[in-house]
């Protein structure tokens, strides 16, 4: 290297000291990814051309190679990450009735892409996969924005699944006879929430006795980062069912 550096002083002398006016100096690098590393201060214009002191030179395909280790150490530090946050009924305008709908929620600093969310079916006997649940679309959320969706970092979206007498339909079956709708959710265990609203319809005072079962379906959550990296994650979202009875009050 001390040699390499030496032949460029001696070549670059006389030029420099021709010069007229003050120069203005320029840095020219060439790294090989090994030992050799040329450094070059150009004082005069024009082009530099620097000689090939070094042998192996980085082949476009080894440059390839160390662009996409760093992009996969990108990615890695900033993995892209999509939540089912919440699950709920809520009514969208154009709808004669009202949706489920989820709300995801990107809590990473990168975007995330391609982003698609459907239900799917236990398995039943004799099946291999899960099957995918299809529902009437709501007329509030254009189609072609679901097939192209996008979450901004750290931000977060409602998305309206099916309607809510479709939803009975496809999970009623699974309960006992005479158990009452009570809601959606993503815990297996009943919401107070949805239980005091369930007992106000009910008319229902301080003795009671209810009973909930939950009939349990599968989000599956699709996205893809801006590094072409595809996820899919799994969570339950839990289709609650109830029955109340009042109790008579006790004579003490």
């Amino acid at each position: 290297m001390s040699r390499c550096l030496l032949m460029l002083a001696v070549a670059l002398g006389p030029m420099m000291a021709l010069a007229s006016e003050p120069p203005v100096a320029q840095n020219h690098q060439a790294i090989n990814g090994g030992n050799c590393n040329v450094i070059i201060n150009n004082t005069q214009s024009g082009e530099v051309v620097v000689p090939q002191v070094c042998s192996n030179w980085s082949s476009s395909k080894s440059a390839a190679q160390s662009l996409r280790k760093l992009e996969r150490f990108f990615e890695a530090a900033n993995p892209t990450e999509v939540e089912v946050s919440q699950a709920g009924l809520k009514s969208w305008l154009g709808d004669s009735e009202r949706y489920l709908t989820l709300s995801l929620t990107n809590v990473s600093s990168l975007p995330a892409d391609r982003v698609k969310v459907r239900l799917l079916a236990p398995l039943e006997a004799q099946e291999k996969s899960s099957r995918a649940l299809t529902f009437s679309p709501s007329r509030a959320y254009p189609a072609k924005l679901l097939a192209n969706l996008r979450i901004p970092k750290q931000g977060s979206t409602e998305i309206p699944i099916g309607p809510e007498s479709e939803l009975i339909i496809l999970t009623k079956r699974r309960v006992p006879v005479g158990y009452d709708f009570l809601g959606v959710g993503l815990s297996p265990e009943l919401p107070p929430s949805l239980e005091a609203d369930y007992l106000e319809r009910k008319g229902v005072g301080a003795n009671y006795q209810l009973s909930s079962q939950s009939a349990t379906l599968a989000i599956e959550l699709k996205y893809e980062n801006i590094f072409e990296g595809k996820t899919t994650s799994l969570r339950g979202l839990y289709v609650y069912y109830g029955q109340v009875r009042a109790i008579g009050t006790r004579i003490q």
